[in-house]
């Protein structure tokens, strides 16, 4: 349209054309009737699991300090009960792996058959008991945050972060002001790097002649879409299905921001007067009704669904369920070794059961 401009083919071009520098050297330009910025579309990526995932609630500082905590009270609640079985007080003497066995179920908020008797010891074990009523509770309240308001990580948010991405594609419409604006970017600037490095490299899948073809693309992976939001925004919410619709995110980075007009031969006497036109209906509101008529805002948003961990978040679980196991056994195998190394225990006298029933037997002589 702007060669026919150019050629006289044309005394107007009635199309929202990107109103540049090099365009307006050739033809000339209403006022703007809209302004359009544009952005990097790519498909939605897929949510990564994280085998840290119920480690985030607490940092590593606050992990380091619940099992020092869990000792500190395990052996207070000890020294205290010794010390009022030693003085009389208190006739219930209670073992130290006992005494961290009851701070252990008061910091998970279980309970537990063996209890402190003296008052010194139950203040001890309340204080664990609350302390670890308030960690429970951040952890599971922190924990459900993250759960419900995880998002899937963008690979990159620019043509910087495009760049560090050698396996992805990038495309542009042909023969468009966008086009321009890669290819007549500074020298050494990431948006000229990438004109050079991706559209360069494949120019008959990267310069797609429409959007839709552009947004197929997008769809199969790996695929970065350089387009106007508010041309895409309509193809999303009026022409693709939904499903597809829902694949394809932007990177909520703007990059160019222009006005848009309708394109005139190079003093073209009929400007002024569709100037005025325009600005009357833009006085009026008639341009603002035109685009919500045309370019709804539809909120089109993807079926409901909870986000489930898989066994990725949950593996950290099995790893303490292993551990557990791993442990329990070392452990059971140096109890074998220390008591078979231990002096010998004398043999119980074995006890005799009362006898249900009694036999006699008399003897005669």
């Amino acid at each position: 349209m702007v060669g026919m401009l150019q050629t006289d083919d044309a005394d107007a071009a009635v199309a929202p054309l990107s109103i540049t520098k090099i365009r307006s050297i050739s033809i000339d330009f209403t006022i703007p009737i809209q302004m359009v910025s544009t952005r990097l579309y790519i498909r939605r990526p897929v949510l990564v699991g994280s085998w840290t995932l119920y480690g985030q609630p607490f940092d590593g500082f606050l992990w380091a300090c619940v099992p020092v905590f869990l000792v500190v009270c395990g052996a207070s609640l000890w020294l205290l009960n010794w010390a009022t079985v030693k003085n009389g007080v208190n006739d219930h003497c209670i073992l130290i792996e006992d005494a961290f066995w009851i701070m252990f179920c008061g910091i998970v908020q279980q309970s537990t058959i063996v209890e402190p008797r003296p008052m010194s010891g139950r203040i001890v074990f309340f204080a664990g008991f609350w302390t670890g009523l308030i960690l429970f509770t951040c952890y599971s309240a922190i924990l459900v945050s993250i759960l419900t308001t995880r998002q899937p990580q963008l690979p990159f948010r620019n043509f910087e972060g495009l760049l560090e991405n050698p396996d992805w594609n990038l495309g542009v419409r042909t023969n468009t002001a966008l086009a321009d604006a890669l290819a007549l970017a500074p020298p050494g600037s990431p948006m000229r790097l990438s004109w050079e490095t991706f559209v360069g490299k494949d120019p008959i899948n990267n310069l797609p002649s429409n959007n839709d073809d552009a947004l197929n693309s997008v769809l199969k992976g790996n695929y970065a879409f350089f387009a106007n939001k508010e041309y895409i925004i309509y193809r999303l919410q009026r022409v693709l299905p939904l499903k597809q619709a829902m694949d394809i995110v932007d990177t909520k980075t703007d990059f160019l921001k222009r006005g848009i007009g309708f394109g005139l031969q190079k003093g073209s006497p009929f400007k002024n007067l569709i100037n005025h036109v325009l600005h009357k209906m833009t006085q009026k509101g008639h341009l603002d009704r035109l685009k919500r008529k045309w370019w709804p805002n539809i909120a089109r948003e993807p079926e409901g669904a909870y986000p489930t961990p898989g066994f990725k978040e949950v593996f950290t679980v099995f790893i303490v369920w292993g551990g557990g196991i791993v442990v329990s056994v070392m452990l059971l195998a140096c109890e074998r070794f220390v008591f078979k190394r231990g002096p010998e225990s004398t043999p119980a006298t074995p006890t005799m059961l009362p006898q249900k029933f009694a036999f006699r037997q008399d003897i005669s002589g």
